[in-house]
């Protein structure tokens, strides 16, 4: 970060760091997780700096929402569940992990394509900052994937 934004950070805060939930309420926080879900194509959840849960946006409420629209489904199914599957992933290191965003190949990738080099290397950066890595160097994630499951109505 440059001195000067820095320096007027720290004027803001009086030298201290403020914390999300300090400057803005739920409902705002609510709003821009919804806002990056919508824009990535998937589910985000925002926590505070002690893990507390802040704005969950994911998607299963939005897809079963989606199915809610449709006439023909409306008409066609019941009992509609929906079930998280949580996978874990390993990756050997950061561009390991990097290396799909690459590809283009669903939103968000499609987005970091969508940069130019200079932001698509500042995205990149910000991310190995922030993604927690084990000693070695490789990355552990739980990917998340929704199954939907119903019976056709009679």
């Amino acid at each position: 970060m440059p001195s000067t934004a820095k320096s007027a950070i720290d004027e803001l805060t009086l030298g201290a760091g403020a914390r999300l939930e300090e400057l803005i309420d739920r409902q705002s926080i609510e709003a821009l997780a919804k806002s990056f879900a919508d824009l990535l194509g998937v589910g985000v959840r925002l926590f505070d700096q002690d893990g507390k849960l802040l704005a969950d946006a994911s998607l299963p409420v939005e897809l079963t929402a989606y199915l809610g629209t449709l006439k023909r489904a409306r008409a066609g199914l019941e009992g509609v569940e929906v079930t998280a599957i949580d996978i874990p992933t390993r990756f050997a290191g950061f561009e390991d992990y990097w290396q799909p965003f690459l590809g283009g190949q669903g939103p968000a990738p499609a987005y970091a394509m969508s940069l130019d080099e200079t932001a698509r290397a500042r995205l990149r950066d910000r991310i190995r900052e922030r993604i927690p890595a084990e000693a070695d160097g490789s990355i552990s994630l739980t990917a998340r994937v929704w199954a939907t499951r119903t019976t056709v109505a009679k």
